[in-house]
C-alpha cells in the first residue's frame, strides 16, 4: 500500500477520486481546512511514500521522521518551504506546479487595488450594518503604480491596467523591455506612487525587505498590496505606519504566520483576504490534477 499525505487546506473531492480508485493508494487527507502545522506533520508523516504539499514548512527536523519518503509534490510553485538540499541529499523528489497562476493572482491584486481605492469593502460592511454613509473615492486612471518583482505577475499587471493611462515604476534585478516602465529603487518607489503591489519570492534579500526603513519614506496615502510572501514585509512596522498613516491602504492576502490572527485585524485601513490569489477554480483544479498525475505515474511501476 502506497501511502499519500494530502496536506493543502483544500482539495477538489473529484481530483481526490482519481487517486482513490488506484486501490494500491491509501490517502491521509488534512481535514482542518486550515493550513498544517508542525505537531500535524510529525504524527502524519513518518511513514508516508508522497506527500501533495501546500505551504506549511518542511525542514529537515520534520523530513527526518519522513523515513519512506520518496516525493514532495507541491500544489504551487515556491519552494522556500522545503529544504531542498536535504531531499536531494536523501533522494526526495521535489516537483512544483506547471499550471501558470499568474493571471490569477494579478487579476486577485487588481481587485485588491480597486476595492481600496473604490473603499468596496468599506461600503459592503457599512451597508450590512444598515449605515447608509457616502464618502468620496478616488479614480485609478492617471495615478503612479509601482511593481516590485517585475515577473510573470508584475507584467500581467501592467497589462491589465495599462489602458488606464498610469505612471508605470518597477523595482526587479532584471531590466524591463517597456519603454514606458520606469526603474526606481524600492524607497522612491514607495515615496513618489499611490499604488504599490509586491510580487516577491521569498528569500534571504527579500526577508522583511518593506521595513520601517522604508516605510518612513513612504507616501502617507499609499495603498499597498501584497499577493506573493508575508515574510517580505515586516508586519509590525507596516502596522505602526498604517496606525500613524490612516489615509494608507494595507490590501493584503499573505502573512507571515496562517492562519492570521494579528493586529492588522484590528485596524480600518487593511483588507484581508486568506491566502486566495491562487485559488481560481481553474488554476486549483489543473495543479491538483498535475499533483495526481505525477503520483499515479511517479509508482505506476512500483
Amino acid at each position: 500500500m502506497i501511502k499519500v499525505l494530502i496536506t493543502t487546506s483544500t482539495f477538489n473531492h473529484n481530483n481526490l477520486n482519481r487517486l482513490l480508485k488506484k486501490k494500491k493508494f491509501k490517502v491521509i487527507l488534512n481535514k482542518t481546512g486550515k493550513k498544517v502545522n508542525e505537531n500535524f506533520l510529525k504524527k502524519n508523516i513518518k511513514d508516508v511514500d508522497s506527500i501533495i504539499a501546500g505551504t506549511e514548512i518542511y525542514s529537515v527536523k520534520i523530513l527526518k521522521k519522513a523515513f519512506k519518503l520518496q516525493s514532495i509534490h507541491r500544489i504551487g510553485t515556491g519552494v522556500d518551504n522545503i529544504d531542498l538540499n536535504y531531499c536531494k541529499k536523501n533522494n526526495i523528489k521535489v516537483t512544483i506546479s506547471k499550471t501558470d497562476l499568474s493571471i490569477g493572482v494579478a487579476e486577485h491584486s487588481v481587485g485588491l487595488i480597486y476595492s481600496a481605492i473604490k473603499k468596496i469593502t468599506y461600503f459592503n460592511n457599512l451597508i450590512k450594518k444598515n449605515k447608509w454613509i457616502k464618502q468620496r473615492t478616488n479614480i485609478l486612471s492617471f495615478k503612479k503604480i509601482g511593481v516590485i518583482g517585475f515577473g510573470k505577475i508584475g507584467k500581467k499587471i501592467y497589462r491589465l491596467l495599462k489602458p488606464l493611462n498610469l505612471s508605470f515604476y518597477y523595482n526587479d534585478k532584471n531590466k524591463s523591455k517597456y519603454s514606458d516602465v520606469k526603474f526606481k529603487s524600492i524607497k522612491e518607489i514607495f515615496k513618489i506612487c499611490d499604488v504599490v503591489t509586491i510580487h516577491l519570492p521569498l528569500n534571504k534579500s527579500t526577508h522583511h525587505i518593506i521595513n520601517k526603513k522604508v516605510l518612513s519614506k513612504s507616501n502617507s496615502k499609499i495603498i499597498l498590496i501584497n499577493t506573493s510572501r508575508g515574510e517580505v514585509i515586516k508586519e509590525t512596522d507596516l502596522v505602526k505606519f498604517l496606525y500613524k498613516n490612516k489615509k494608507s491602504i494595507a490590501a493584503l492576502d499573505v502573512f507571515e504566520n496562517e492562519p492570521y490572527s494579528g493586529k492588522l485585524k484590528n485596524l480600518p485601513n487593511t483588507i484581508l483576504t486568506p491566502h486566495v490569489s491562487g485559488y481560481a477554480e481553474e488554476n486549483r483544479n489543473s495543479m491538483e490534477n498535475e499533483a495526481i498525475n505525477n503520483i499515479i505515474k511517479e509508482f505506476s511501476e512500483k
